[in-house]
């Protein structure tokens, strides 16, 4: 399954993003993301995009190349107006994410979302997508005033445990916001 339009939503009373996306023919999935879980996709998107990478240019290099393409998707991503599908194949109250995984498939990357009802949804991301969710949950995560990056930038590392997942991101108090901000 492929992604065709991703969707988030800060959700003050839950503190934890709806994050919905909707994928070809026609699902639309609604699943809740904690502060820990967009965190932890946030470094996970960086740590695969230059993992991905490194299998043309130097470690160095390919940080580097990451980082312009990130800059590059934060300059030129428009959101626009979200679509909603018919089917919901998981129902229409958000399911939570327990974990998450990106893998490389042959030079793709596959989303790997485990959650609370036991199952796992996996989702192929094609061309610029992974760079895109990067940029859609940064967002997301400054208008919940989640302050993510300086999180992220005092040395919060991905590291796997032995079951292969990266542990939780440590939480941080929020502040209060005025309504809920929606990205798409």
């Amino acid at each position: 399954m492929s992604i065709k339009q991703m969707n988030a939503t800060y959700v003050p009373e839950e503190d934890r993003v709806m994050f919905r996306l909707t994928t070809h023919p026609s699902d639309e999935y609604r699943l809740w993301l904690t502060r820990a879980k967009v965190a932890e996709l946030m470094l996970l998107s960086d740590k695969v995009s230059v993992v991905r990478l490194q299998t043309q240019h130097l470690p160095q290099q390919a940080k580097a190349i990451a980082s312009f393409q990130q800059d590059h998707i934060k300059q030129t991503t428009q959101f626009t107006a979200f679509a909603p599908e018919s089917r919901l194949p998981l129902g229409e109250t958000p399911v939570l994410v327990h974990k998450t995984r990106i893998t490389l498939e042959h030079n793709v990357q596959v989303l790997h979302l485990e959650l609370a009802i036991g199952k796992t949804l996996s989702i192929r991301l094609t061309g610029d997508q992974l760079p895109k969710l990067r940029h859609l949950l940064q967002t997301i995560a400054e208008k919940a005033r989640w302050q993510l990056d300086a999180l992220m930038a005092s040395g919060l590392s991905v590291q796997s445990n032995p079951a292969g997942h990266p542990p939780e991101a440590p939480a941080t108090e929020p502040k209060s916001d005025t309504g809920p901000p929606t990205l798409h």
